[in-house]
């Protein structure tokens, strides 16, 4: 316990790049530093609330039509949902998952992983929600289904076929190794940019049978709103 007098000392300080902040506390009395000082990365002290906007880009900024082109011209989704957790290997049955977008839910959006970032399909600001503070170290996006598939992938000729996830998931999943830094912080009362770029050039696909299963790639960046 404290003697009379004395205060505990909690200071939040920026100390990376990563923009990781630290906690240094410690105990003060009569303006000697007395007790233990420990150093983490968290304050659990704190309850507050920060901003998050969430962005996609459906595209890389380039001319360059990547390995999916030209056997795709088109990768259609609909998304009804993007939620972080702080565990990076949550489950997705798991607590924890904060929605980033909510409007989503009841109005789903319809956007083409390869549009050009000139073109109308280009997604942008897809929404912004307050969650708690904290270190979150993998994103989800969730699909609804188009046509009792995940999407749909259209060819040159103007076909489209079904797009498939993976085991049937109707998730794409983004863990720490796609996330700059390995993860973003949210932060008490101040707001934070999450921008999801779909990686064409990584992704890939392949027929499964006449649909066309996709494993993707993203990457994503974290910036001050």
């Amino acid at each position: 316990m404290c003697a009379l007098g004395c205060t505990i000392a909690i200071l939040t300080i920026p100390l990376t790049d990563c923009g990781v902040d630290y906690c240094i506390q410690g105990v003060i009395n009569n303006g000697n530093g007395t007790g233990s000082v420990g150093i983490n990365t968290g304050c659990p002290l704190n309850t507050n609330m920060g901003n998050v906007t969430v962005q996609i880009a459906t595209a890389s900024m380039d001319a360059s039509p990547g390995p999916m082109a030209p056997n795709l011209t088109h990768l259609f989704v609909s998304l009804r949902g993007i939620e972080a957790n702080v565990d990076a290997n949550a489950a997705d049955d798991a607590p924890g998952w904060e929605e980033l977008a909510p409007a989503l839910a009841s109005e789903p959006r319809k956007i083409d992983l390869l549009s050009s970032a000139g073109d109308a399909s280009a997604t942008g600001s897809i929404g912004s929600n307050a969650i708690p503070v904290g270190a979150y170290r993998q994103v989800r996006l969730r699909l609804a289904p188009m046509d009792a598939a995940m999407g749909s992938a259209v060819t040159p000729d103007g076909n489209a076929h079904a797009l498939v996830l993976k085991d049937g998931s109707s998730f794409f999943h983004i863990g720490p190794a796609e996330i700059n830094c390995g993860l973003f912080h949210v932060l008490p009362g101040a707001g934070t940019k999450v921008a999801i770029q779909f990686n064409r050039f990584a992704s890939t696909i392949s027929p499964a049978g006449n649909a066309v299963l996709l494993t993707p790639e993203f990457a994503i960046l974290s910036s001050p709103d």
